[in-house]
């Protein structure tokens, strides 16, 4: 990152003249350990002048990183030297200047409770820097870095910084401009701009506190501060008074902007009294991770009067800020994700780690009532969210007047979890009405997932009745042809004993007739030889064929088989009744019994059980999903009903 290289680490103060130690070759701006000057080093002989810089007086710092703080990133160890605290238009950002083991200087940003290491790097179009501002955010892209097209996520001014510590930095006034961009599935870049002629290039890469594996954190204190209302005068005691920006007073329901910490500024707007089902100032435990409730808004759809939902705004030291959002009694979870994806305009579908998310709202709000303190402006009509879910999960996009376009994850939550992990048990829930946009249906089944797994055991059934096909002996174990006069029909027949051989089997009775404009009935007995045990069965053939109207006609087949299954072994004989109409003078007819045959049956039996399951459970699904929709403006299901 360092650009400059100095010959002495020693300078003296401009103001108290006291020799200052420069723990790193390129670091150029310190803050004298006598007299808090704020002082910038120059090029030879330990010479440095006075910076109009605030210096960082605080007795906690912001968050839990501090000045001696050390960690690991890519195998290297480093250490926070200093740090300039930066004031940007909606939020804070601490830029810690860390010291590598070669006594050279990086940059490690927090901001919201994000974490990124930066690099310095170099554009391939330096000239086009300048005009990177021009760039409309969200929608168009620009080629900084040879073949990379990016799209500008943000851009943010910094209006003043404070100073702590040893840094290095080209800012020497506290006032810069930063443009955030992002390349799909790629590079995350800052552009720096200093003044109108000098810019920095930055590469980001984000990282989690955990993995920076740190040492010598500052234990968190509490740091509420008590400040006075700018329209009532009444006491309100902020939480974070280094991190948020506005608050509103419990007393008279006032916006007030928080100066720098330490005092108030009447927005000249007051909000409706509301009673939030979470008090700010809440502790309790959500998803494993300890928050603390900052904030409570109510906000309520532009051009929608009674479509209006709550979200509770979330604190961790360690992970930043989240939100609880409440719809109807239904709950989701919120957190900020660092995605390069421009601005969705016009998609009705998006793709994320190959998941489906289909459109479910478009919308404006505006809050009308608020209680706590925020680091956001509480003016969200310039605003415009976009809603994509995919249940249980959700991702919103949030384009903010064209200044910067944020991405969130939304994940359903359970309303008892969300109670009991506030430690609110004995407090009464809201009442659920209808379908949440994230909700699951009750003994929820991955539809997707189901048909592939009913897909993948009919084709093992299939496949196991091909086998059976294949390897089936069908072998006839008795055939023959009768020619019965109509005068002996009552009398019936007895075949020949035939033997089943396998212990369990299944036998196929064929029967044929040379019925004409005919019909012939069997009633039969399969009779086990040795126990007597029968097993009965009828089946009939009938054929009818004729000239109407012109055309010939044929009805009925001379040819019927029935099966039979799970046959003990034995010895067996057929009794046969035989019954016509009247008036014949002789009946044919031939009977074929065939052992171990491929039952088809069975197979198309098992396959309707196996598609049943599914089909109710889709049944169920469409039926869930639609109550859903309900809720929608891109209702799928009206779509298809038109």
């Amino acid at each position: 990152m360092a650009v400059y290289q100095f010959n002495t680490n020693s300078v003296d103060c401009p103001v108290c003249k006291s020799s200052t130690q420069f723990r790193s070759t390129s670091a150029n701006l310190k803050v004298c350990g006598i007299c808090n000057t704020a002082m910038e080093r120059l090029e030879g002989g330990g010479l440095a002048k006075i910076l109009a810089l605030q210096v960082f007086k605080s007795e906690a710092p912001f968050g839990i990183l501090q000045i001696g703080t050390q960690g690991v990133f890519s195998k290297r160890s480093f250490e926070i030297i200093g740090c300039l605290h930066c004031d940007f238009d909606d939020y804070f950002s601490n830029r810690y200047t860390i010291l590598w083991p070669d006594a050279t200087t990086g940059l490690l940003v927090e901001t919201l409770g994000f974490y990124s290491m930066y690099e310095k790097i170099t554009s391939d179009f330096p000239s086009r820097l300048p005009t990177v501002k021009n760039v409309p955010v969200g929608t168009e892209l620009i080629e900084i870095l040879l073949g990379k097209q990016f799209t500008v996520f943000d851009k943010s001014r910094c209006n003043k910084v404070f100073l702590e510590g040893e840094v290095f930095s080209l800012d020497t006034d506290g006032a810069f401009s930063t443009i955030e961009l992002g390349q799909l599935n790629g590079d995350r870049l800052e552009l720096v701009e200093l003044d109108k002629s000098f810019y920095e290039l930055y590469q980001l890469t984000y990282v989690g506190l955990f993995e920076l594996s740190l040492t010598n954190l500052h234990k968190i204190d509490n740091n509420k501060k008590a400040l006075l209302c700018a329209k009532c005068g009444k006491r309100i005691t902020i939480l974070l008074p280094q991190q948020s920006q506005h608050c509103v007073c419990s007393n008279c329901n006032s916006w007030n902007e928080i100066i720098q910490g330490k005092e108030l500024k009447s927005n000249k707007k007051n909000f409706a009294d509301y009673n939030f089902d979470i008090p700010v100032g809440t502790k309790g435990t959500i998803n494993g991770i300890e928050y603390q409730v900052t904030g409570a808004v109510v906000k309520n759809e532009v051009g929608s009067a009674d479509v209006f939902w709550r979200e509770y705004t979330l604190y961790d030291v360690l992970t930043g800020y989240a939100f609880l959002a409440e719809y109807n009694g239904h709950w989701s979870f919120l957190k900020e994700v660092k995605l390069n994806c421009p601005w969705p305009a016009h998609k009705e579908e998006i793709y994320f780690d190959n998941e489906h998310y289909v459109l479910f709202n478009n919308y404006s709000s505006k809050i009308t009532s608020a209680a706590g303190e925020f680091f956001t402006s509480l003016n969200t009509a310039d605003i415009i969210a976009r809603e994509y879910v995919s249940p249980p999960e959700m991702y919103v996009a949030e384009n903010a007047g064209g200044k910067d376009i944020t991405w969130y994850k939304a994940s359903h939550i359970n309303n008892n979890t969300v109670f009991e992990g506030m430690g609110l048990i004995d407090k009464t829930m809201p009442t659920q009405h209808g379908v949440g946009p994230l909700q699951l249906m009750k003994f929820h089944i991955n539809l997707a997932l189901l048909f592939r797994m009913c897909g993948i055991i009919g084709l093992v059934f299939l496949g196991m009745q091909v086998f059976f096909e294949f390897n089936a002996k069908q072998e006839i174990l008795y055939q023959n042809t009768f020619n019965i006069p109509d005068s002996l029909l009552s009398r019936g027949l007895t075949t020949l004993s035939f033997e089943i051989k396998q212990a369990s089997s299944n036998l196929q009775f064929l029967m044929s007739a040379p019925v004409d404009n005919n019909w012939l009935q069997l009633s039969a007995s399969l009779v086990n030889d040795r126990t007597g045990a029968e097993y009965n069965f009828e089946k009939g053939v009938e054929y009818y064929h004729g000239y109407t109207e012109g055309e010939n006609w044929t009805e009925g087949e001379r040819d019927a088989e029935v099966v039979l299954s799970s046959l003990p072994a034995g010895m067996y004989h057929l009794n046969i009744f035989p019954s016509t109409q009247s008036g014949l003078a002789e009946i044919q007819f031939s009977v074929t019994v065939v052992s171990d045959v491929p039952m088809w049956r069975n197979f198309f039996i098992i396959l309707l059980m196996v598609a049943l399951y599914p089909l109710v459970v889709w049944w169920r699904t469409q039926t869930f999903e639609k109550k859903r929709w309900n809720n929608s403006a891109y209702n799928p299901y009206q779509k298809d009903s038109e």
